[in-house]
């Protein structure tokens, strides 16, 4: 801590003698990174600095340091750091009231595109299966339609009761048939479409 008010003190210096002090105040909100990341942890245990909501109460947590550069007034036994830590404190309160509110829900809700959820899987890779799926839905489509135009109703009831999952014995039973006739069907269906 006497560090930081030892900076402070040479930063004020400087600033009265009107010298530039950006690398000064810079050198001097480097010096509270950890006691920012701190005071985040306190409020959220499992915090990681990776994260991108972190990364934004950080970044609140310099700027009140910069704002406590400017506005401390050295009255008294106050010191510097106390200050600071007090306007670091208030600005991670209010950098978590702005991301519980409803207009950081979206960002909150994110996921990173390159977030592994299954095992060597990221997001992208699903999303991209979804996509060829999507497309393969689609040209699976067009090669029913046009399949259902060579085939009778009946053949299209076995073929939709096939797709929802029943079997062959449950379409027979369904369709007061012999389990063999609906086998005999689906074979001269796919019979047909190999031909076209």
């Amino acid at each position: 801590m006497n560090n930081i008010n030892e900076l402070y003190l040479k930063l004020s210096e400087k600033r009265a003698k009107g010298e530039d002090v950006e690398k000064d105040t810079n050198n001097l909100i480097a010096e509270f990174e950890a006691s920012i990341f701190k005071a985040i942890k306190a409020y959220i245990p499992n915090a990681q600095k990776d994260d991108f909501y972190i990364d934004m109460l950080m970044q609140d947590g310099r700027l009140a340091v910069a704002k406590a550069i400017i506005t401390f007034k050295n009255v008294g036994d106050a010191e510097f750091s106390t200050f600071a830590y007090t306007c670091i404190d208030n600005a991670i309160k209010d950098g978590l009231r702005q991301l519980n509110s409803k207009k950081y829900k979206n960002l909150l809700e994110a996921v990173s595109m390159d977030k592994e959820i299954f095992e060597n899987e990221t997001v992208a890779d699903t999303i991209a299966d979804y996509e060829q799926d999507i497309e393969q839905s689609y040209i699976n489509k067009k090669r029913i339609a046009k399949a259902e135009n060579n085939m009778t109703k009946e053949e299209i009831e076995i073929v939709n009761l096939t797709a929802a999952g029943y079997t062959q014995k449950e379409i027979a039973k369904k369709l007061n048939k012999k389990p063999k006739d609906i086998d005999n069907i689906l074979a001269r269906i796919r019979k047909n479409n190999k031909e076209n």
